[in-house]
């Protein structure tokens, strides 16, 4: 029998850790299961409250620590988990109860080793049951990621994922040099497994709205990510130096007034002679920037 294990990545979350937990024993299916909870560093009571609802859970671990942010935080608990698929999960959503064995299922089907569905701020988005769900293979989905098409290409680690152990074994997880996660787990999943995408409402997550800061700091941590990927894998990226040039226009886009007509105006000269060496370079300058 197929085991599930639970990547649960907790922060600040106590008005939503009893809801949480209530879904995590709602979900349904013919798989085992495991639970990992990790408490970055929260500040108010969710690791209080978390101790209280487990109770219920089978074989549950918690990990207590310092903030050290989700990249480091995922990769411990990888390290502990022994099931066939890794499902990860945020502390401030709920999973609907089919959503493990849809994610499952979908790899099991298309032969693939990451399963991405729908995350949604309102229960009313969610598809009845007894319609069919629409499912899309990605068969080299590294060019869809760096030029965010679709958004959830880049959602690897993120709400509504589920990643077969061995492949993040392979990968050897998430870039540790990264604070953030998704970025990095997304392109390195790529680079060994196509993805599938199934129209289902997986989870659904509180509707936060991000500060220019924040925005700031994931377009830091994009570039980062994606930058350190070229890097270490050169000859692996040669082909998709376009979509390089287009991701870096694209994500300094989110930041207002960052991506300047130089910017632009490289983006056109380069498309198609510009050489990986310069676009790394390019890539330091805006990083250096942004810092």
């Amino acid at each position: 029998m197929l085991k599930c294990s639970y990547v649960v990545l907790i922060f600040n979350n106590e008005n939503n850790i009893q809801k949480l937990v209530h879904s995590l024993q709602s979900i349904v299916g013919n798989f085992r299961r495991e639970f990992i909870f990790i408490d970055d560093g929260s500040t108010d009571n969710s690791l209080k409250i978390l101790k209280q609802s487990i109770a219920t859970l089978p074989k549950t671990t918690i990990i207590s620590q310092q903030n050290i942010g989700p990249a480091l935080s995922l990769n411990k608990a990888i390290n502990l988990v022994d099931g066939d698929y890794v499902h990860f999960v945020q502390g401030f959503e709920i999973l609907q109860p089919e959503s493990t064995i849809k994610l499952i299922n979908c790899c099991e089907t298309m032969t693939a080793s990451v399963a991405i569905g729908r995350s949604s701020t309102s229960f009313s988005e969610t598809k009845s049951s007894n319609r069919p769900s629409y499912i899309q293979v990605r068969t080299c989905p590294i060019k869809e990621i760096l030029e965010h098409s679709p958004q959830a290409s880049r959602n690897v680690g993120l709400s509504a994922s589920l990643v077969r152990l061995k492949l993040l074994e392979q990968i050897n997880g998430a870039d540790d040099l990264v604070y953030n996660c998704n970025m990095s787990l997304s392109l390195r999943c790529a680079q060994y497994s196509k993805f599938a995408f199934i129209d289902e409402v997986i989870s659904i997550t509180e509707n936060i709205t991000k500060s220019e800061a924040q925005l700031m700091f994931e377009t830091y941590n994009n570039l980062r990510a994606i930058l350190n990927f070229v890097q270490t894998n050169p000859e692996f990226c040669q082909s998709y130096k376009s979509s390089l040039l287009l991701a870096l226009s694209n994500e300094l886009k989110t930041i207002q007034a960052k991506c300047s007509y130089y910017l632009k105006y490289l983006l056109s000269k380069w498309f198609n002679n510009a050489n990986l060496e310069q676009i790394i370079n390019y890539y330091e300058q805006e990083l250096a920037k942004l810092l």
